[in-house]
């Protein structure tokens, strides 16, 4: 995996890339950094790197030559499945950030918390494990990859999985309160009485409700919304 950093703060990339490859070595994660405080050297290095599956963008947002989400509408023009991180220390601006589909959003006052599990998602992302679950459908047992699956709606006893790449529709017998359970590991998350959502697919949070990067605009109980916030702080970008 390759990391390519880009922030105007000389002092914090310096730290911030130290940061990374000691996590490296400790979980054992082949990782190589580069780090930049110019734009037109970043954006050369983006150039090269389009394309290659392990390259992932860690932006500030707030800097004087171009900000963050600019530069990430560039990196998005040059490949659209270029993994990024927008580094922020404006809480607020995670909600923003999401048009740009960033993989996370990664505070700098809490890096020491958040950097080493967010590396690690990374770099599963990279190197993806199968995730599939088995179900009944009809009269027939079907194998679901659990990463493509968007949100599950509930229908009494059965659940309504809607699924991108296909893009489809498909029921299976199973309560909304198991799959609440079976599906923390995949980070699942229950935002109405009858919905649970995978949150890799949000595109954008509306005044009552959400809507995904399929398109669909789902309501968000007010009992759901602060642990939906907190989510959204390590928020993935599907794909």
């Amino acid at each position: 995996m390759h990391i390519a950093l880009c922030d105007d703060d000389k002092n914090f990339v310096s730290d911030l890339e130290a940061q990374l490859l000691t996590i490296a070595e400790n979980c054992c994660i082949d990782l190589t950094v580069a780090s930049f405080t110019a734009i037109e050297s970043f954006l050369v290095e983006a150039a090269r790197q389009a394309g290659e599956p392990g390259f992932v963008c860690f932006l500030d947002i707030d800097m004087p030559e171009m900000t963050g989400f600019e530069l990430a509408a560039k990196l998005r023009c040059l490949n659209g499945d270029t993994r990024i991180v927008f580094v922020s220390n404006k809480d607020e601006l995670v909600f923003q950030s999401l048009e740009y589909h960033p993989f996370f959003f990664l505070r700098k006052n809490r890096l020491q918390a958040e950097l080493e599990k967010q590396l690690m998602e990374l770099y599963n992302s990279v190197h993806p494990k199968h995730t599939y679950e088995t179900f009944q459908a009809s009269r027939q047992t079907i194998r679901i990859d659990m990463e493509t699956v968007t949100y599950a709606e509930s229908e009494k006893n059965y659940l309504v999985l809607y699924c991108d790449k296909p893009l489809r529709a498909v029921r299976v017998r199973m309560k909304i309160s198991e799959a609440e359970e079976q599906w923390e590991a995949y980070g699942f998350t229950r935002i109405h009485k009858g919905i649970l959502i995978n949150p890799r697919y949000i595109k954008q949070l509306l005044d009552d409700g959400l809507q995904l990067t399929t398109g669909a605009v789902l309501p968000v109980a007010r009992s759901s919304m602060p642990e939906l916030k907190r989510i959204l702080f390590g928020v993935q970008k599907n794909g």
